[in-house]
């Protein structure tokens, strides 16, 4: 089976570490597999793996008026080669793919975002899949495609054995992704900054990289909490990620699929804090898998933040049971495996 996957670029958000999983996935099986990408920090993984990979800036388009190099760049790569499936999660590569007329049939569309716009009738993938059931159904209300074809994969994550175990009194927050405004740092950071005043040990944790980090740093050292924050690079390895964190706090004030990073953490048992965004609300429920909010309110953050300091062995609890919860829903291992089946119906299909 000759597989090409096309992803914007190859760095370190949900969308790039599903790529990873699924080309590695089936280049262990004997799988043909490229990925056409504009590059990042996971291509030197695709080498040792016998992925072929091929770069091309364009795949990281700049505006619209990059579509039509872009889909030049796209018809070569596909008229060089006989791929069985095109594998695409960006929409524009999707209806890039459609201009040219390849058959539809070959194409999977992966879908990490609910999206209800213009654009969504523009798009007609033979296969598309949501990564889990809120984005699944607004496909089915969205795209052409007929449902029949429209399926159903949760996003899997690599979950923990059991229960964390926990040694001292100290608790940190932490937050892991794109640090940015439209993350809710800011109000993370503000909300930890007046908790820190009552609870002395206390620490939080950034980690990522975004154009927020300078203003995140000139906060930290206005407040003298130098010793109570610290802002890392980020990492590909989950454990080194949350190890270190007893709660995520994902405040986003954008409309999101499903954060990787809430599947990760929440794999490993941490007890989780989020915003109901996008299909955030079909793993986390609401006083039972961990706390979800109606917005990224400074308010509703403080109230939630303390609550989890005062009432640490509930959570806790509530962390195991969201660790289960992934473990049965949303791992890896199963998600793999809907995969290989979906493109052996493509295979006997075309």
């Amino acid at each position: 089976m000759k597989i090409l996957y096309l992803i914007r670029t190859m760095n370190l958000g949900g969308a790039e570490k599903f790529t990873l999983s699924l080309a590695s996935f089936f280049a262990a099986n004997g799988d043909d597999v490229t990925i056409l990408s504009s590059g990042g920090r996971y291509v030197e993984r695709y080498t040792s793996m016998g992925i072929h990979f091929v770069n091309n800036s364009l795949m990281d388009p700049g505006g619209i008026s990059q579509y039509p190099l872009l889909r030049k760049a796209l018809e070569q790569i596909i008229s060089n080669n006989s791929f069985d499936i095109i594998h695409c999660q960006q929409r524009v590569h999707l209806f890039l793919l459609n201009s040219i007329g390849i058959d539809k049939r070959r194409i999977v569309y992966t879908a990490n975002n609910y999206f209800n716009d213009f654009f969504q009738k523009l798009i007609y993938p033979g296969y598309a899949v949501g990564i889990s059931p809120a984005v699944t159904e607004g496909l089915r209300k969205t795209i052409r495609t007929d449902h029949q074809n429209i399926f159903n994969i949760n996003y899997g994550v690599t979950v923990s054995s059991g229960p964390e175990m926990y040694y001292n009194d100290n608790f940190t927050f932490g937050y892991a992704g794109r640090i940015i405004p439209e993350k809710g740092v800011f109000t993370l950071l503000q909300v930890f900054s007046e908790l820190a005043e009552k609870y002395k040990n206390i620490y939080l944790i950034f980690r990522g990289e975004g154009e927020s980090i300078p203003n995140l740093q000139k906060y930290i050292d206005e407040k003298k909490l130098a010793g109570k924050v610290k802002i890392d690079k980020p990492s590909d390895e989950a454990d080194k990620i949350y190890n270190d964190i007893d709660c995520l706090v994902y405040a986003t004030k954008m409309e999101e699929g499903l954060p990787i990073s809430i599947l990760e953490a929440g794999g490993r048992g941490k007890i989780v804090i989020a915003v109901n965004s996008g299909a955030t609300g079909d793993v986390i429920e609401n006083g039972t898998t961990g706390i979800l909010l109606p917005s990224s309110n400074f308010d509703l953050l403080l109230d939630s933040m303390s609550a989890v300091l005062e009432r640490k062995d509930e959570f806790r609890m509530m962390g195991e049971g969201l660790r289960v919860k992934i473990m049965r829903e949303y791992n890896s291992e199963k998600m793999l495996e809907q995969y290989k089946s979906l493109y052996q119906r493509v295979i006997n299909i075309i």
